[in-house]
């Protein structure tokens, strides 16, 4: 039994996205305040936020498919 509700709409599909360029953005910003702790995050924030990017992009002009 899943706790967490699937986005049933496009919008809510965008929104999530939104959410989780908004995360990562906070990841980056943590990263730049505690390089010497948070340095082995710099491999994956900016891949993840393009990666998002790209979906968001994808989904907007409708060449994603589900």
């Amino acid at each position: 039994m899943s706790l967490v509700k699937r986005p049933a709409t496009m919008e809510e599909y965008l929104e999530l996205i939104e959410s989780a360029l908004f995360d990562v953005e906070e990841l980056r910003m943590s990263v730049d305040f505690d390089m010497e702790f948070m340095e082995a995050a710099l491999g994956f924030v900016e891949p993840l936020a393009k990666d998002l990017r790209d979906l968001q992009n994808a989904i907007k002009d409708g060449s994603y498919e589900f």
